[in-house]
């Protein structure tokens, strides 16, 4: 199915048997929504997992929580986490009594996708069960100079970079159970993104974080769908958990 949430298409996959779960999965910068679908086996593995795949056209976000004077590129006119919140996940649980409380909700993203599972655990606490984070960026003061930060965020400034929207400044919120993996030969986002955020959230604890670095793989789809199945299976712990 797709559907429109103020403006904004969504797909929705629902599972030919028994669904046990609903799993919101995050695209790239400017991604579309249908890239998951078309360069990995997430729709494949999500039928086996009985998972609803929940696919939203995300654009250009950082999934940032507000606007700023020095904002230069909006995707929308919410930005990114408060549409998550307020407008598309408030309609599927009204609509189609999905991504409630006490259900089981997973989230899983890449690159820029990956920063929006962190966000959304964060700005969504106790909403979700799991989630899987591959290739992303977490602490954006150690890329000053990166220009999709600078778009939203503009020029550095502690205030707006080191606030609400830097997810490795807010670990001390951590509650979600997040597997985290990024390619050693990244050369779009920096593998150390993903190993300070671990390292931080490992520190709150252990049992938190599943942290993985490969080598061998860079920032694209070969690495993304090998990692499929660590992700389902580390999702199928906490779908099997009562």
């Amino acid at each position: 199915y797709t559907i429109q949430v103020d403006g904004i298409d969504v797909d929705l996959i629902v599972p030919m048997g028994d669904v046990r779960g609903t799993l919101v999965v995050l695209p790239g910068w400017n991604f579309p929504r249908d890239s998951w679908r078309k360069n990995s086996r997430i729709e494949k593995m999500a039928e086996t997992a009985g998972l609803i795949l929940v696919l939203p056209e995300m654009g250009k976000t950082l999934y940032e929580t507000e606007y700023f004077p020095e904002t230069q590129m909006k995707w929308h006119k919410s930005p990114g986490s408060p549409f998550i919140k307020e407008k598309l996940i408030a309609e599927l649980q009204a609509r189609y009594l999905i991504l409630r409380p006490g259900q089981k909700n997973f989230l899983i993203g890449l690159s820029t996708g990956g920063r929006g599972v962190a966000m959304l655990a964060l700005e969504n606490p106790g909403l979700f069960t799991a989630g899987a984070a591959f290739s992303g960026d977490f602490a954006q003061e150690k890329m000053k100079l990166e220009r999709i930060n600078i778009s939203v965020y503009g020029p550095y400034n502690e205030k707006r970079w080191m606030g609400r929207d830097n997810p490795n400044a807010r670990v001390a919120e951590w509650k979600m159970p997040i597997y985290l993996s990024h390619g050693l030969s990244d050369e779009v986002v920096p593998p150390q993104q993903t190993q300070v955020f671990a390292d931080a959230i490992r520190a709150k604890s252990e049992d938190l974080v599943d942290f993985h670095l490969k080598a061998g793989f860079g920032h694209d789809y070969r690495f993304w769908d090998a990692e499929l199945d660590a992700a389902f299976a580390f999702f199928e712990k906490y779908l099997q958990a009562r």
